[in-house]
């Protein structure tokens, strides 16, 4: 009798889990523009990620910004004060021509961390999809222009450290980042940026889908357009 009873239980323990784990409807919300985002804390942001890479999205004037880190991007030093810890591998930027001080919201799906912000403002309106693979280091984004038509240039940049060395330049159509802790550090850690110089300029006409990918391997970020014209 007790087995039944136990067995009872657990079977009616099952199904709310599996009840639970299926809910596609459960979502997060965001209904103005982020304010603590980026920060040395906590942030406002909606967080994608797989265990390994984390992307958050922040808005600030034209400009969405989509910090990028990853698990063995540290600043490696045996002291305190803030001078050891993790670090953002580098910034996605892209700019949004228009859309200045814009009436920002975002949703974000719980069950499989897919993220959409809305960006509006007078007749104008631009939707962007992202989210990051479950199972690679692969970051997936969709753009789609509502209304009327928009320009958004896509860019690289990383935040501003005394500590860390900087540098860049072109190897063909190509600009190429690096952004590395590699002096009074316990193990070096660097991190290479690359996006194609040809695609860094996108134009939406009223209701196209243009999506794209970002790829973060060890410590590599490669951008590559897969651009729908």
């Amino acid at each position: 009798m007790r087995f039944k009873i136990w067995s009872v239980i657990i079977f009616a323990h099952l199904l709310s889990l599996s009840a639970f784990a299926q809910s596609p409807g459960y979502k997060n919300s965001w209904t103005k523009a982020l304010a603590r985002t980026p920060s040395d804390v906590a942030i406002d942001a909606p967080l994608m990620g797989n265990g390994d890479l984390t992307m958050s999205v922040g808005y600030k004037g034209e400009q969405l910004s989509f910090y990028l880190a990853k698990n063995d991007f540290w600043r490696l030093q045996s002291k305190a004060d803030g001078l050891s810890g993790p670090r953002l591998a580098g910034i996605l930027v892209l700019k949004t021509e228009g859309f200045e001080k814009a009436d920002f919201t975002a949703e974000q799906l719980l069950s499989n961390g897919v993220t959409t912000v809305h960006l509006k403002k007078n007749d104008q309106e631009l939707e962007l999809k992202s989210w990051v693979s479950a199972t690679e280091n692969l970051i997936f984004m969709e753009l789609k222009a509502i209304k009327n038509a928009t320009k958004i240039s896509i860019g690289l940049s990383a935040p501003k450290n005394n500590m860390a060395r900087l540098e860049q330049g072109k190897s063909g159509e190509a600009d190429w980042f690096t952004r590395a802790f590699s002096e009074g550090v316990v193990i070096n850690r660097d991190c290479i940026k690359l996006i194609d110089k040809k695609n860094k300029l996108i134009e939406l006409v009223n209701s196209q889908r243009i999506p794209f990918t970002v790829t973060i391997s060890e410590l590599l970020a490669l951008i590559s357009a897969n651009l729908i014209l």
